[in-house]
């Protein structure tokens, strides 16, 4: 009779799945996930050309990471991104169209949720209905609308989060086999491989699952669940290490994107849809609370709201970690019944029940899912604008070699993406600047500080780096020294200023773009430097390499971060310019120069990988790009592995062989070998090194552990206020915004002092100045205000200081000064609103 029932609760629970599917299919239409076009949406779109790459131009190399040159002057790919993901699309894309196989991977870890949230709940021997409540309690989290950039639910997928949708789902899985291998000593293979994959999703996936392990030290049995830990964590980590090591060891060229992100409502973290899961879990922790499963998620729940609060200033998104407390807590409410189970007589109809009201909440919820997908996956072929799109696509194809720069604007997402454009690698074979994996690349900042000046409605990215305003002459040094030979205008403002300048020729238009020809450019990557080259030993070479490109002009020298120098370091005018002409290839570039006397400026990004052939080394040089001082006249660059690739790979083969060890079919050779070397092996533990724990004692360890914690976490807080610019900044503008301008001065004036963050330096730069004027202390405030407009000539906030400037002449009763500064403004920064505030003082004081 309980085999009968046992076998009729998992037919009731596959049918449930199977539903749930459906249910899913309904919002996810087969008639765009099997449409034969390139998908687009958000983020999306720019991650299929990664696709074809690692398919077309990796794969064949044997490799899955390697070098792109079509976006950020270049960048190493999957250096700093996951690839499973895309391996799984690739290798899919044998059997099935590339196109469709990308629609179907980017939409996996959505449909995997509600399957492995049901099977994390197997493992924890929660009862029936309860796995099969939990699932169909996912879906809730899955079509939350409250965001659409944290990652997890539908909208931040099909904006571009599918690795870490996957890595979502997966992180359930292990959470509870985790649990059970843990309790029954069982599953040592299963979650060691679960751990690989898991990492090769998302890092902060595999990061939250190895600081939620720690739970298990908790328990009666610390030591054995630690070895236990140690050992599939170990493998799991052996197993990626082909990938990992290099990840690891390229975090030194990646650019980082850390800052506290601010959640301005509650309702974004427990939205309407949300909030009755929330209620039911306090009740399920309030009813089971002497479960350990319980304290488990509990357990799991407050860490993941511990790491959002001090992830920044330990140098972890934040926000990417709110999703685990949004999916946990939904998770978790469907425990509540657990001792209610034995009084309720209609187990076998309540997943139906609840099934049905879950699917009429979403129903009722839910209004942007069905009309996001069908904009993802109808595809840029089928947009209305796809004729236009296509037409310059089809126009850059045929242009020249040089990069294509394109005015950042809103209303390039009428082609399916604000990013579209992203895709000219793809679509027209041609670089461009901007691309999707700014962390991958050193040479991001630049880029962005690049469309600041170009585009009428910049984005502004990094909020550790100080942006310009809008401005031809200042960009046009930039758009020579990244080879930008054509130019996409959008907006009105910006077409004007092209079409007024010589510099620029107009080309092709096609609907409401225009394609200007940068006739300054020589179209060349790589070209001979005449200036004089400055050596530099500095501790942070990108603060010093963006502070020289926001201030570069033609002619001016560069900055070679290197120890060493070369007798080749002095201008060289009174020498005929080489003829130098170079191949740039997808990881190789031939160089050819006429004079191995002047050295070479390659205007693609540095990374170690890349060698040199007929050249000493190469240089990191200004702002991100390589510099190679020629010994002979045909040069060969090569990007390839490094030692880093070599040791990861030799790690991962013996993960391979201690995973295969584990097989039944290799018991005999594990028998030959020594089971406590094996075990030392795989944990780093034997017998002795347990004996001196026990020695020590557990809860000797564990409060030593909570001590050493709570120091770090004042440390950090100290820290944080005293010495981390956003806090600072966020001190500073509350002071500001409620008139206490003797606490603005001081706060803004520590954060200029620090100079720890070049955004934060610039914004409290002016405001610095701002706040003397509002206590009426002008002369400190002249000075201030002309020491910010030296140090930042071309800043987002220049075009202000100098109003202000003029502003605080008046208030001196300079009259002459004044007039001066706003005039300034109307010369210096036309394209400004500070212009038109700046002619209507002027025509006051005329």
């Amino acid at each position: 009779m309980k085999k009968t029932s046992f076998n009729l609760e998992l037919i009731i629970d596959l049918i449930i799945l199977l539903l749930i599917t459906v249910f899913l299919l309904g919002y996810f239409s087969p008639q765009y996930l099997l449409s034969k076009t390139t998908t687009t949406g958000g983020d999306t779109a720019s991650h299929y050309n990664t696709l074809v790459y690692l398919k077309n131009i990796l794969f064949p190399q044997g490799k899955i990471m390697g070098w792109m040159q079509g976006n950020y002057a270049g960048f190493p790919l999957f250096y700093h991104y996951f690839p499973l993901s895309f391996l799984l699309m690739a290798i899919l894309s044998f059997i099935i169209p590339m196109q469709i196989a990308f629609k179907l991977g980017t939409v996996l870890g959505i449909f995997l949720l509600p399957v492995c949230v049901y099977a994390c709940c197997r493992f924890l021997k929660y009862k029936f209905p309860i796995p099969i409540m939990a699932a169909i309690f996912s879906l809730v989290f899955l079509f939350n609308e409250g965001n659409s950039m944290w990652g997890g639910n539908i909208l931040s997928t099909l904006a571009g989060e599918f690795s870490y949708s996957l890595g979502l789902s997966l992180f359930f899985l292990l959470f509870g086999s985790l649990y059970y291998g843990i309790r029954e000593q069982k599953l040592y293979l299963f979650n060691a491989v679960g751990i690989a994959v898991l990492g090769m999703c998302h890092a902060v996936t595999l990061f939250f699952l190895g600081v939620a392990s720690l739970f298990f030290l908790f328990s009666p049995r610390p030591y054995q669940n630690l070895k236990y830990l140690l050992g599939v964590f170990g493998l799991g980590f052996l197993l990626i290490s082909f990938w990992f090591i290099p990840f690891v060891w390229n975090l030194q060229w990646v650019t980082s994107f850390v800052f506290p992100w601010s959640i301005k409502s509650f309702w974004a973290v427990l939205p309407p849809l949300l909030l009755p899961f929330f209620v039911l879990s306090l009740l399920a922790m309030i009813f089971n609370f002497q479960d350990k499963r319980s304290h488990y998620f509990l357990y799991t729940i407050a860490l993941s709201l511990l790491i959002f609060f001090v992830g920044p200033q330990v140098g972890i998104l934040d926000i990417r970690f709110m999703p685990f407390f949004q999916c946990l807590i939904v998770v978790f409410g469907a425990t509540m019944i657990v001792k209610q189970l034995p009084t309720i007589k209609a187990t076998k109809l309540l997943p139906f029940i609840v099934m049905i009201i879950v699917f009429l909440l979403i129903k009722s919820y839910s209004s942007n899912v069905s009309a996001w997908v069908k904009w993802n996956y109808e595809g840029f072929e089928q947009k209305s604008s796809w004729a236009n799109f296509k037409e310059l696509n089809d126009y850059f194809a045929q242009g020249p070699s040089g990069r294509v720069l394109y005015e950042h604007s809103p209303a390039n997402n009428v082609f399916g993406s604000l990013r579209a454009f992203e895709s000219l690698p793809y679509f027209a074979k041609r670089n461009t600047l901007e691309g999707l994996y700014m962390m991958a690349s050193i040479t991001s900042p630049f880029v962005f500080n690049i469309q600041s000046e170009t585009s009428e409605k910049p984005c502004h990215p990094y909020p550790n780096y100080f942006y310009s305003s809008f401005s031809l002459e200042k960009a046009k040094p930039h758009l020579k020294l990244f080879n930008v030979s054509q130019f996409i205008a959008r907006t009105k403002m910006v077409k004007q200023a092209l079409a007024a300048d010589p510099d620029f020729r107009l080309e092709k238009s096609a609907g409401d773009y225009q394609v200007y020809r940068f006739l300054k450019n020589s179209d060349q990557y790589v070209e001979p430097l005449t200036t004089k080259l400055v050596f530099s030993t500095t501790n942070d070479w990108r603060k010093d390499a963006y502070r020289w490109f926001a201030n570069y002009e033609d002619g001016d020298s560069f900055l070679v971060f290197a120890d060493g120098r070369d007798p080749r370091t002095t201008a060289l005018p009174h020498y005929r310019t080489p003829r130098v002409s170079s191949i740039i290839s997808n990881e190789s570039i031939n160089i050819r120069t006429g004079d191995t006397r002047f050295p070479l400026l390659i205007k693609v990004s540095y990374h170690p990988n890349w060698k040199v052939k007929g050249a000493k080394k190469i240089y990191l040089v200004s702002p991100s790009f390589m510099l190679i001082f020629p010994q002979e006249k045909e040069i060969l660059l090569t990007f390839e592995r490094g030692m880093y690739n070599y040791v990861g790979i030799a790690f991962s083969v013996l993960g391979l062989l201690l995973l295969l060890l584990q097989l039944p079919g290799f018991k005999k050779l594990r028998e030959q070998l020594s089971p406590a070397w094996l075990e030392r092996l795989i944990t780093g533990c034997d017998d002795s090194w347990e004996g001196k724990v026990k020695k020590i004692g557990i809860t000797k360890l564990l409060i030593s552990l909570t001590i050493i914690l709570l120091i770090l976490f004042a440390l950090i807080f100290y820290h944080s206020r005293n010495y981390n610019s956003f806090y600072l900044m966020k001190r500073a503008r509350q002071a500001y915004g409620s008139h206490n301008y003797v606490k603005a001065v001081k706060l803004f004036g520590r954060v200029v002092k620090l100079q720890e963050n070049l955004g934060a330096a610039n914004e409290a730069g002016l405001f610095y100045a701002l706040s003397l004027n509002a206590q009426g202390r002008y002369t400190e405030a002249l000075k201030a205000f002309d020491q910010f407009i030296a140090e930042y000539p071309s800043s987002y906030w220049t075009p202000q200081a100098y109003f202000e400037l003029a502003w605080t002449y008046q208030a001196l009763g300079q009259q002459d000064k004044a007039i001066k500064a706003y005039q300034d403004v109307v010369r210096n920064f036309p394209q400004t609103v500070w212009k038109d505030y700046a002619l209507k003082r002027l025509k006051k004081l005329r």
